[in-house]
């Protein structure tokens, strides 16, 4: 069943910025920061679908069970669908800061601002028929009451903000607390919808940044933070916008805001005497109510228990907590010539996936480990030896049965690169890489890559240079990766251009 998608647009945007910063005397200092953005976008999709049976009664094309829920004639030699949108975003942003600067170990921060948003959202879905007239069609989308073709939307946004920083320095410390105090109004009107979608609320907002400084080259830094995020007018409309052929999009007017809880915790240390550098972080963060995706597979009509490819996707705020840990490690050490790396990272992931009335609930665990080694000549040639092996281990619960399931998966990546500069002007590259990926246990794809350069240029002042690239000589035709995602787990293979081999000559102007 040919399938040919496209979209085009013409877009753009203007950005205004005004920068101003005044210090009247060595204690007070002002800064103001103004930014404007216009935004017109108008992005047009067509997507045409062969319809090898024109038999209205007869679902016998893959797509037939998605025409009869979007209210398509299925008549028609092809399925010709047809969308355009207008979104048009005005914002303004404003700042102003005022510095108090006590002494050199304290000052307060006190700032104010606003930001003013407004975007108008205009979209038309329909069906060019054979004959070149135009069918808005009935939609007959399950679980979704009075379904739109069409969206008429204005969404208005303010924020009024005003907070205080105090920072102060003692002994190897050095502290910043602070807030903010806003004030939010959300005012959101679209033709169709039952009620208009207002809300005005006030939040203070904390945060504290620490900074322990041992030395010069050491440093631990901690970062505490909330925030409020919202959506914009993509995510409320009501009306059907289609994504692609196979998935189509209703917003949802009652939308709220989702908060968001951070905390990061950062040490840094490099000594030259001992050509040692170590750098490591550990983060957390918590998100309420934050916005999610229900999807509904389309069933097939010739058997109601099979759900097709083509999918419909509305959002709401989740009443789950969403959290997550994460940490990562870099340590490097220079003996002599020889640099030896070790780095590894670890997160811990907590998501909800919603599939029409189910839910479920994903744990994922993903760690990796990469040691590394290299030498580091000035005109000697160089080696770099690497190696990398990444895991993943994700658990599924269905709530409603308590039913779990488990996706495991394993990558290792060895690698050696190799360069050379030789008579002052050769230069010699060559990048080969081994890659295994096992899922549950079982092997599903190893691939190598083997890239080589040779360039010859007489010396450094040379105008001409000659040069020999070859890629993929080992003629790989395709590599696979693994991905644990929150709507689906997927292996993924990417096909490689064959091997390539090019002649190239510059000359410098």
């Amino acid at each position: 069943m040919p399938i040919v998608e496209n979209e085009s647009a013409t877009p753009f945007t203007i950005n205004q910025n005004l920068s101003y910063f005044y210090t009247a005397n060595e204690n007070n200092i002002f800064a103001l920061e103004v930014q404007h953005q216009l935004q017109d976008e108008d992005p047009f999709y067509v997507s045409s679908i062969e319809n090898l049976d024109q038999d209205p009664n007869n679902n016998v094309d893959g797509f037939d069970s998605a025409a009869d829920v979007l209210g398509l004639d299925k008549s028609q030699q092809f399925y010709t669908l047809e969308q355009d949108r207008r979104v048009k975003s005005n914002q303004l942003d404003a700042k102003l800061d005022y510095y108090y600067i006590i002494n050199n170990k304290s000052n307060f921060n006190f700032v104010g601002g606003t930001i003013l948003s407004k975007q108008n959202f205009d979209s038309r879905f329909f069906q060019l028929l054979d004959n070149g007239s135009s069918l808005d069609p009935t939609l007959n989308i399950p679980n979704l009451a009075n379904p739109s073709t069409t969206n008429d939307v204005e969404y208005n946004f303010t924020d009024i903000y005003a907070g205080m920083r105090y920072r102060v320095k003692a002994g190897i410390f050095t502290f910043r607390p602070g807030f903010t105090a806003h004030s939010y109004n959300i005012n959101n009107t679209q033709v169709g919808a039952i009620t208009d979608f207002k809300d005005s609320f006030t939040k203070i907002l904390p945060e504290l940044n620490i900074i322990a400084q041992f030395k010069k080259s050491e440093s631990l830094r901690f970062n505490y933070r909330q925030q409020v995020n919202f959506t914009d007018v993509n995510q409320l409309a009501e009306g059907i916008v289609a994504r692609s052929y196979n998935s189509f999009f209703f917003g949802n007017n009652d939308i709220m805001n989702a908060r968001v809880e951070s905390m990061s915790l950062n040490y840094s240390s490099f000594n030259l005497f001992n050509n040692m550098f170590v750098f490591g972080g550990l983060n957390y963060n918590k998100t309420m109510e934050q916005i999610a995706s229900i999807a509904d597979f389309v069933p097939d009509a010739n058997n109601p228990n099979v759900r097709s490819n083509v999918s419909t996707n509305t959002n709401l705020n989740l009443p789950y907590d969403i959290e997550s840990i994460s940490a990562f490690g870099r340590f490097t050490k220079t003996f002599r010539k020889i640099r030896t790396s070790l780095a590894a990272s670890f997160s811990d992931s907590q998501a909800y996936q919603l599939f029409g009335t189910e839910t479920t609930k994903l744990n994922t665990q993903s760690y990796s480990i990469t040691p590394g080694i290299r030498t580091n000549y000035t005109k000697a040639p160089n080696v770099s030896l690497n190696y990398r092996a990444s895991f993943s281990d994700q658990n599924r619960t269905e709530l409603s049965t308590n039913n779990v399931s488990n996706f495991k998966s394993v990558t290792h990546a060895p690698s050696i690169n190799f360069d050379a500069y030789i008579w002052n002007s050769l230069t010699l590259t060559s990048d080969f890489t081994y890659n295994e990926v096992r899922q549950n246990g079982q092997h599903q794809n190893s691939f190598k890559i083997w890239d080589l350069s040779l360039s010859y240029r007489k010396d450094k002042d040379a105008k001409w240079e000659y040069e020999f690239q070859a890629s993929n000589i080992l003629g790989t035709e395709s590599r696979v990766s693994v991905n644990n995602g929150n709507i689906s787990n997927s292996i993924n293979e990417t096909f490689i251009l064959p091997r390539l081999v090019t002649f190239r000559v510059r000359y410098q102007l």
